[in-house]
């Protein structure tokens, strides 16, 4: 009902708002209901006409003249976990308009009714026969979640936040207290029981905060012994020392190096090794260097959020500081990142991008790389969105425009939102590089090339030639043949052309000037990336069914008989023909000079051939070239000698003549 007008609806399992907000109606099936007055606070999943835009149902309190009264309303849903009617039971809402009810694991979840002022998490825990949930206050740190790779981390007067994690390390919110005996204050050592050894673990342990770690997205809570070998460090004013008493215990690191973490005595506080860290030298007398192993004067870090938006970069490897955290970084995307200032480059000042501590990282989401220096004109877009070009006859980097225009792109065409002229590239709004074929009017749509991700390497013409993933473009600038399907803008593979679809184009490059062929019937293509050599005759592309020659061009400046070989799908050329005649794979006899000019050609005679591979052939010719040369390999007797051309030659098996050597022949004084 709405302003006293009603309707009557099918029911559906589920609850609804009942009696104008004074109770819940819940339906158990499609005719059966029941109408509860509610005197709690409670939450439900609304089954109402609204649940698109309230998806749940809230049960409150009010203070009137007689005290407290209870009413229902539907409300817009937060992302995360509600506790409901039943303490066996919780509310999943994935976003505002999709809530459902479902029975929880023992896990930790993110209240959804937390506030900043009231910080609370969701703990199901075992009781007995059954799981049972219920809020409880918070501790600064980190709660495992029931997803693998999520953990739930809480930090003192904020609410509580899900952090999606691959690799790290995390100080849990809750301390673990061991199950070992008290000891006397000469112990080194607190014996352990875990899966039936004793686990030796350091001093004050017995109240420790607990250890997350995650790798390749599953996190896990760290045995005692898995702790234990975790270092206990000395920390003041960067500089970091493992305790004589840690490395007195049975299971303990001597030295970690840079990237790694050591902790304090209660495991609270994180130190991140920017350098060695060895254990604290044990001087009677006399002076000994800080530090044995390092180079530096500082080794260390404490682990705070004063590092949040600093990068942290070990060889090819990048950490982010936070309170309780040491995070690998992997997200994928271009990083100028200046190692001496651990900052990232902001993307306004060029000057920035050509700093001599200044390193690009390339991350694809699991693993990040240092780039070298590419050998050919180069365009990046970073995390900035800025398209930044790499001159190579420079060595420097440069904005490859004045102002980048943000574009568009679906279906490979692309909308500019200001006029695409003598631009090659353009920026769309989630940061990825898109080159059009030519130019775009503010507006308009016109083709475009953007590849898939950054390690889906495609290929782009506009002005150039060029190699793309999702965040670069490389400029081709080696001469060859570039064979690109156009379903995919990748290089061709053998599917491409075994099938009747097999759109293909070819690009021929003398260096950076690169254009699209139309192929010649007679001709093969070779393209030494992808290792194949493909001929289009008669509206198909066909790529050789054996090894030998072929009338094949390696690039726009060379086309000769090559002879090569075949390895299922994958061509070599071995050598260029000598002078003489050749007999193709495709039945075709040509001549080739390379005294005079360098060609080969066609016979264009009727007779007999003897090849550069010991075969004669008889070949037919039609002198006005209607019908196709054929040609006919002649037989010889195997062992009976041939006198062609002032020259002896032997028969062989397979009809193959073979120049006469002085092992056949016997000497004869007489």
């Amino acid at each position: 009902c709405s302003n006293n007008n009603c309707i009557t609806v099918q029911a559906e399992v589920g609850y609804y708002v009942g009696h104008e907000g004074e109770g819940i109606i819940q339906c158990t099936s499609t005719t059966s209901c029941s109408f509860n007055a509610v005197s709690s606070k409670v939450k439900y999943v609304n089954g109402g006409l609204d649940k698109a835009s309230n998806a749940i149902i809230d049960c409150s309190s009010s203070k009137g003249r007689t005290g407290f009264t209870y009413g229902c309303s539907s409300a817009k849903a937060k992302i995360g976990y509600y506790l409901t009617y039943s303490n066996t039971l919780l509310i999943q809402c994935t976003s505002p308009s999709n809530c459902v009810e479902f029975t929880p694991t023992v896990n930790y979840y993110d209240n959804a009714d937390s506030t900043e002022g009231s910080n609370t998490i969701i703990n199901c825990a075992q009781t007995s026969q059954m799981i049972t949930c219920a809020a409880e206050a918070t501790n600064s740190g980190f709660y495992m979640s029931s997803v693998p790779n999520v953990l739930i981390r809480c930090k003192s007067g904020s609410k509580c936040k899900t952090v999606v994690v691959k690799n790290g390390i995390f100080r849990g919110a809750l301390k673990n207290f061991t199950n070992g005996s008290k000891r006397s204050s000469d112990d080194a050592d607190i014996d352990v029981e875990e899966d039936g050894k004793r686990v030796a673990m350091p001093r004050d342990t017995d109240e420790a905060y607990g250890i997350i770690r995650c790798i390749a997205g599953k996190c896990s809570i760290l045995s005692p012994s898995e702790v234990a070998s975790i270092p206990v460090c000395e920390f003041n004013n960067n500089k970091c020392y493992m305790t004589l008493e840690y490395a007195m215990t049975k299971s303990a690191t001597t030295s970690i190096s840079a990237g790694n973490i050591c902790t304090n005595a209660d495991r609270s506080v994180f130190y991140f090794a920017t350098d060695t860290v060895v254990v604290k030298p044990n001087v009677i007398s006399g002076v000994t260097a800080t530090y044995v192993y390092t180079t530096t004067n500082s080794n260390c870090l404490e682990v705070n959020d004063s590092y949040t938006d600093m990068y942290f970069t070990v060889g090819s490897n990048i950490y982010l500081l936070d309170q309780g955290s040491v995070l690998q970084f992997y997200e994928s995307g271009y990083y100028f990142i200046n190692t001496a200032k651990n900052a990232l480059v902001n993307g306004n000042d060029i000057d920035a991008y050509n700093d001599e501590n200044v390193k690009l990282y390339k991350c694809n989401g699991s693993s990040c790389t240092i780039t070298d220096k590419p050998d050919s004109l180069t365009y990046y877009v970073d995390v900035n969105k800025r398209i930044v070009r790499y001159n190579i006859n420079s060595d420097s980097y440069s904005f490859a425009y004045d102002k980048d225009i943000t574009c568009i792109f679906a279906n490979n065409k692309c909308t500019p939102n200001a006029d695409l002229k003598n631009q090659e590239f353009c920026v769309t709004y989630k940061g990825e590089l898109a080159l059009a074929k030519a130019d775009i009017k503010n507006r308009e749509t016109g083709e475009c090339y953007k590849a898939g991700s950054i390690t889906n390497t495609i290929y782009g013409y506009s002005q150039y030639l060029y190699s793309m993933n999702l965040n670069s473009a490389k400029m081709v600038d080696e001469t060859g043949y570039y064979i690109v399907s156009l379903s995919t803008n990748t290089t061709v593979v053998s599917k491409n052309y075994k099938t009747k679809n097999n759109n293909l184009v070819v690009y021929g490059c003398q260096l950076s000037s690169c254009k699209e062929y139309t192929p010649d019937e007679n001709t093969y293509y070779y393209d030494a990336r992808a290792k194949t050599t493909l001929r289009y005759k008669d509206g198909i592309w066909h790529s050789p069914t054996n090894s030998g020659y072929a009338y094949i061009s390696i690039d726009p400046t060379t086309i000769y008989i090559y002879r090569f070989t075949k390895n299922l799908d994958e061509i070599k050329i071995q050598a260029m023909a000598n002078f003489g005649y050749y007999y193709t794979i495709d039945g075709e006899m040509y001549h080739c000079d390379r005294d005079e000019g360098g060609e080969c050609s066609p016979i264009d005679n009727t007779g007999y051939y003897f090849t550069n591979a010991g075969e004669v052939y008889y070949c037919v010719h039609d002198s006005e070239e209607i019908e196709p040369t054929e040609c006919t390999k002649q037989a010889c007797i195997s062992g009976q000698y041939y006198y062609i051309d002032e020259a002896y030659y032997r028969c062989e098996s397979s009809s193959t003549l073979v120049p006469v050597m002085s092992r056949y022949c016997s000497y004869n004084e007489n």
